[in-house]
């Protein structure tokens, strides 16, 4: 009996280590470091009528920026849908954004969408009377900033509309 069941755990054993070494494997992971480029810049907004210029919106608001990681590979596979990747950046209360993103030597394309955000503006004064102020709301985008090269700063304000 056990010299009938030998033979047949023994190529048991091999059927086993055949299929588990197959070409759909994924290779691993590689300790490759993707360069560096930095968007900054400063946003602006007409949140009061009643002084001159453009003001900084409220802190806090998201400044995405999307990076289709086609641009990143070196050879990219035409067949291969490689998707994107998302940074974000928080404004200050000085209305200023930065964001470190992956890029390469010869330059990428990034896209830049913005937080839409509600407002009091306050309106401008009519023979000395102040208005009450008018919720609207606010903006932006999105934006295309092309040639973001590694190991450089680019810097790209932003304006946002109210309607």
């Amino acid at each position: 009996m056990k010299k009938k069941l030998l033979p047949v755990l023994a190529w048991i054993g091999v059927l086993l280590i055949i299929s588990s070494c197959g070409k759909d494997e994924v290779p691993p992971l590689t300790n490759y470091s993707v360069p560096q480029a930095r968007i900054k810049g400063k946003v602006y907004a007409e949140l009061n009528l009643g002084s001159s210029g453009l003001e900084a919106p409220p802190s806090g608001l998201n400044i995405l920026i999307r990076v289709n990681i086609r641009d990143l590979v070196p050879d990219p596979d035409p067949e291969f849908n490689y998707g994107y990747k998302q940074y974000v950046a928080t404004l200050d209360q000085n209305g200023m954004f930065s964001v470190e993103v992956d890029a390469t030597y010869e330059g990428i394309t990034v896209t830049v969408f913005c937080d839409d955000f509600y407002y009091d503006q306050v309106q401008a004064v009519v023979d000395s009377i102040q208005p009450a102020p008018i919720r609207k709301n606010y903006s932006a985008g999105p934006y295309v900033i092309n040639n973001v090269m590694a190991n450089k700063v680019t810097i790209k304000d932003i304006i946002y509309t109210s309607n």
